[in-house]
């Protein structure tokens, strides 16, 4: 269906019927345009403009709304196919961006309410039991570190650690419990088939143990709970015997062996230091000990295989 109609756009003054000027729009397209420095406008603020080749003219209205009104009205008498877009400008940037931004709030107070977040986010810290907690969040970010072994071998990044030493200060969480239950999910990873820096379960190990023994290098006066005591205990007969299942079955890796033996070395120093508060006996015992180790480690350092195994089975029948 054609259209019989002819659209113009007409140019009146006051109390005339007649147009002084009149402007046929058959062939012209219509689209926005941005302020022109150049033109003398008293009260034009906003710009469009209705061009055809080798012809442009330019219009100006006081109100952005008036303009769009003007645009969408010339842009159906045109028929044009292109439809002019309004420029972007910073009111409409910022009304954009306040939409978006209250969008995205809305959607995440939407998750959080279905995710269960509000009943966390309103409560009150101090009735929760922010090491049962911690533990949860440590394991499921090693979790997520493990998902690249080869490039973490249990490390977590700075970013990670940063979160869970922020964690730790603002709520408490006792940084031996924090070292136990971190090799506790190192352990279980281990036995997983997962590879885990040994230099890493040495590094927690000696930390708890200086703690659980009283030795720690600080010289700060410390509290030790039962739990930790516990927990250390089970850490050290669960550690013992993988290593000893490390060396069985990994013979031929000689960094393995040697990272193994200074593991070892950690808790036999450690049971030496429990032995040493025994005061009845205890110079013959650790000159005991000491008579037993220093071949085994001189050994260790000709035959890595003949000196673990001494350690080992030194270590087995050994009860201080």
């Amino acid at each position: 269906m054609v259209s019989q109609y002819c659209f113009a756009t007409c140019s009146y003054r006051e109390r005339k019927s007649e147009p002084t000027e009149m402007m046929p729009l058959e062939g012209y397209t219509v689209d926005y345009a941005e302020a022109d420095n150049g033109l003398i406008m008293h009260d034009g603020k906003y710009f469009f403009k209705a061009g055809r080749e080798g012809e442009i003219v330019t219009f100006a209205t006081n109100e952005e709304n008036e303009r769009h009104s003007w645009v969408q009205a010339l842009y159906r008498a045109t028929g044009q196919s292109h439809k002019p877009t309004p420029p972007i400008t910073l009111n409409n940037k910022s009304s954009q961006l306040n939409q978006t931004s209250g969008q995205k709030d809305q959607i995440d107070s939407d998750r959080s309410k279905k995710l269960g977040f509000d009943e966390y986010i309103q409560s009150d810290p101090c009735k929760f039991d922010h090491h049962d907690l911690f533990k949860t969040l440590q394991t499921a970010t090693l979790d997520f570190r493990l998902n690249d072994p080869y490039c973490s071998l249990g490390w977590l990044s700075p970013g990670q650690s940063y979160v869970l030493e922020e964690y730790c200060s603002r709520y408490g969480v006792r940084g031996c419990l924090r070292h136990l239950y971190y090799l506790n999910d190192l352990l279980d990873r281990a036995e997983q088939g997962f590879m885990i820096d040994p230099q890493l379960l040495h590094y927690s190990y000696v930390f708890c143990a200086s703690h659980v023994s009283g030795n720690r290098p600080d010289s700060n006066i410390s509290t030790i709970t039962m739990e930790e005591k516990d927990r250390f205990i089970e850490i050290k007969e669960r550690l013992k015997q993988f290593l000893e299942h490390q060396v069985t079955n990994f013979s031929s890796d000689h960094q393995i062996k040697i990272t193994a033996c200074e593991l070892l070395q950690s808790i036999m120093l450690y049971m030496i230091g429990k032995s040493a508060n025994n005061r009845s006996n205890a110079a013959t015992s650790y000159e005991k000990f000491y008579e037993h180790l220093f071949p085994l480690v001189q050994e260790l350092s000709f035959d890595s295989d003949q000196g673990i195994k001494g350690i080992l089975t030194y270590s087995k029948s050994t009860r201080l």
